[in-house]
């Protein structure tokens, strides 16, 4: 009885697979990985697309040792979906999350403030040094707040190649994973977990203890973002030992052996 080749599942929301380039480019071709982006979240919830995710990967992979991996709420789809693996096919999956946030307030995030997060994470992942603003600036249409963002980065000569409705496609998307976490309510996964937690965020990891059958976490250098380029090797090598876990687990023992 043969055993297919383990295939790391990277998982990525609304176009955020980009962020995992040089997660990839470390890995290169020394193991199978399937890159998923899942798109049209508006109305869903994590279930419903880990759900969906899982019986397409069912038509082709469900002979094969995964392992669903994924960044920020990526990370969280990814132990949904290994959730909803178990729950049809019985095999437990190993998880790798790199600094996901477990259990965030369910309360609707005002919109001045989705604004100002919106311009935090822009800073933080395009090194834009965007405007904090003050909570009267940014009770106006987010279409006014950006235009006027764009406005002094051009007064700036910092335009940065954005313009009005690249940040109104970046803001929808960012409104639309905010609400996907914060309505999500993790139910416990009886595999194995790898949480990658960033040195310079705030990420519990506590939280994802009851939520785990053995949770290990790994502090790497770095904040939200940068720590997927701060050492890609690293990643490659957790990757890689999860990997191993998941196709020992899938050998048959004797007693799964068919004698002929």
């Amino acid at each position: 009885m043969s055993v297919r080749e383990p295939t790391l599942v990277l998982v990525s929301i609304l176009g955020a697979g980009f962020s995992y380039g040089p997660w990839l480019a470390a890995i290169g071709q020394r193991y199978p990985r399937l890159l998923l982006d899942v798109d049209g979240v508006r109305g869903r919830t994590l279930g419903d697309l880990a759900i969906e995710q899982v019986e397409l990967l069912r038509a082709t992979r469900a002979g094969a040792p995964l392992v669903f991996a994924g960044w920020s709420a990526g990370g969280v789809l990814a132990h949904e979906m290994a959730r909803a693996w178990y729950e049809r096919l019985g095999a437990l999956p190993p998880v790798l999350m790199i600094d996901s946030t477990a259990l965030t307030p369910p309360d609707p995030v005002p919109a001045h403030e989705l604004l100002n997060d919106f311009l935090r994470d822009l800073a933080l992942s395009t090194g834009i040094q965007a405007p904090v603003l003050a909570p009267d600036d940014a009770r106006g249409a987010p279409r006014e707040v950006f235009a006027d963002v764009v406005a002094r980065l051009r007064q700036q000569g910092r335009g940065y190649q954005l313009d009005l409705a690249d940040l109104m496609a970046r803001y929808e998307a960012f409104d639309e994973v905010t609400r996907l976490v914060r309505e999500h309510d993790p139910t416990p996964y009886p595999g194995q977990v790898c949480l990658v937690q960033a040195a310079q965020t705030d990420t519990e990891a506590a939280d994802w203890t009851p939520l785990c059958g053995s949770l290990r976490v790994s502090v790497l250098p770095g904040n939200h973002y940068t720590v997927l380029r701060a050492q890609p090797e690293r990643l490659v090598l957790l990757g890689a030992r999860l990997l191993d876990a998941s196709a020992a687990a899938a050998r048959p023992t004797p007693r799964d052996e068919v004698v002929r």
